[in-house]
C-alpha cells in the first residue's frame, strides 16, 4: 500500500467510517486472547494503530447485523454458564459495539449477489455495506479482501501489512 493510498483509506475511514470485520473485531476486543485470535500479534498492533487513528479524530466504526451476530457466536460460551459475560473483554466488546454505527444490508441485496454461492452472508453484508455507504474495510479473510478490491473498495488487510515487517 503507498502512502498516498493509505492515506486515502485513513481519509475515508474519518470522514465515511471503518468496516471492520469479525474476525478482526474480536481481535480488537479480545487482543490475542482468545483462541481465534492467539496468533495474531503483529495483525493486533497494525489493526489498533489504525482504529486508534480513527477514533482519535472521530471516524466511526460501522458495523452490520451479520457481523455482530457472527461476533457473537464466535465469542458464545457453550456451556451456557454466563461466565463469559463478565470478563473484561466480553465488556469491551460491547462497549465497542454499543460505540459503533450499524449499518443494515437488505437480505435482496445479498441474495442478489452473484458471489453469494462462495463468500457468504456476513461477507457479502460487508461488500454490500462498503459499496453503498462508501466505507473503508479492514478484514484478515483473502477471499473477502479480494472481492473488495474487484469491487473499488478502499482496503486493508492487516496480515499482508504484517508479512511486509518481516
Amino acid at each position: 500500500m503507498s502512502p498516498k493510498d493509505l492515506q486515502e483509506f485513513l481519509n475515508l475511514c474519518i470522514f465515511r467510517g471503518l468496516i471492520i470485520d469479525a474476525n478482526l473485531f474480536l481481535l480488537l476486543a479480545y487482543g490475542t486472547s482468545h483462541k481465534r485470535t492467539s496468533s495474531l500479534v503483529e495483525e493486533e498492533e497494525i489493526l489498533l494503530k489504525n482504529y486508534n487513528y480513527v477514533k482519535d479524530r472521530n471516524g466511526q466504526i460501522i458495523l452490520t447485523p451479520h457481523i455482530i451476530a457472527e461476533i457473537s457466536n464466535m465469542v458464545q460460551n457453550r456451556d451456557k454458564t454466563g461466565a463469559n459475560f463478565k470478563t473484561p473483554n466480553f465488556k469491551k466488546m460491547v462497549e465497542i459495539i454499543q460505540k459503533s454505527e450499524e449499518y443494515s444490508v437488505e437480505k435482496d441485496s445479498i441474495l442478489a449477489n452473484p458471489s453469494l454461492s462462495h463468500i457468504g452472508f456476513t461477507d457479502l453484508s460487508i461488500v454490500e455495506a462498503a459499496t453503498q455507504g462508501q466505507y473503508a474495510v479492514a478484514t484478515i479473510d483473502e477471499q473477502l479482501y479480494m472481492k473488495l478490491l474487484e469491487c473499488k473498495v478502499k482496503v486493508i488487510n492487516p496480515s499482508y501489512l504484517a508479512s511486509y515487517k518481516k
